[in-house]
């Protein structure tokens, strides 16, 4: 679980790095979407992996508040560093939460999936 944890958030990173270098977000405005689900994945993922490292039940309500946490630090992240807003901020701020979700909650399935079938072992 730690492994793919890390291998989302470099790819995360990645895309995102990529996508502001050569202005793929304006090109692909989808690729917005793609790296908040993604980032909610890799949260997720993290998420699980630290509550089972110490030992805390793995639930999905727990998991989507440290998403949902997360995602609401970098849309007031983007907000403070002065990131330019679209005339539909709040269609584009609503996407990128139901994204972020939808990647916490595939996170989470993919994180009990680990967990079920013993393949973490975070001793």
């Amino acid at each position: 679980l730690f492994a793919t944890q890390s291998a989302a958030v470099v790819a995360v990173a990645a895309l995102h790095l990529a996508a502001l270098e050569w202005y793929l977000y304006w090109y692909y405005p989808w690729l917005d979407l793609l790296s908040h689900f993604l980032g909610g994945l890799w949260i997720a993922l993290a998420a699980a992996w630290l509550l089972s490292y110490a030992s805390h039940n793995v639930r999905l309500l727990r998991v989507l508040a440290i998403v949902a946490v997360i995602s609401i630090a970098w849309e007031v992240f983007e907000y403070v560093a002065g990131f330019p807003r679209e005339a539909n901020f709040v269609f584009d701020t609503s996407l990128d939460f139901l994204m972020d979700f939808i990647g916490g909650i595939s996170g989470f399935m993919l994180a009990s999936w680990f967990l079920k079938n013993d393949i973490l072992n975070v001793q």
